[in-house]
């Protein structure tokens, strides 16, 4: 997750952190960092997010937060676009456990947002991405792939 650092009135970027990545992507443009590990944003595609719902997230969020967010935006992209169809990257770096990432979902928790999509009763594609505890991702997965198939209460 990267953190804004506050941008003084009137600047012209927004300084992103981000210990484990060399860039981040606003609005399909890919900001690299600096050799400081900084990324700089221009502050208007930082307001932008803000005003789409781009929210940060502290770490250690838990499931109850996380799900709370995710709802209100699935909420907010439903009602705003009405797509036919849903394509849903689903990176377990915010599993509890994950060695980069520190959201600290539990894969219950991960695996609610993805039923609450599914229940949409739309065709939905689901992504994996990010994950960087082998037997974590792996467990995500599982229950992500039998969730999908209608096949969860087979699993231990």
């Amino acid at each position: 997750m990267a953190r804004a650092i506050a941008a003084p009135p009137g600047a012209e970027t927004v300084t992103l952190r981000r210990d484990s990545a060399s860039s981040c992507s606003v609005d399909g443009i890919v900001y690299v960092a600096d050799d400081d590990g900084a990324v700089r944003v221009p502050a208007a595609a930082v307001a932008a997010l803000r005003a789409h719902g781009f929210v940060p997230l502290p770490p250690r969020t838990g499931d109850a937060a996380y799900l709370l967010l995710f709802r209100a935006a699935l909420t907010t992209a439903i009602s705003s676009f009405d797509p036919e169809a849903v394509v849903l990257q689903c990176g377990a770096d915010t599993i509890a456990g994950d060695i980069i990432g520190r959201l600290c979902v539990t894969t219950r928790g991960f695996a609610q947002c993805v039923a609450d999509v599914l229940a949409l009763r739309r065709p939905t594609v689901l992504l994996g991405g990010g994950g960087y505890h082998v037997l974590h991702t792996a467990n995500c997965w599982a229950l992500l792939t039998a969730l999908a198939a209608g096949r969860q209460s087979q699993l231990p």
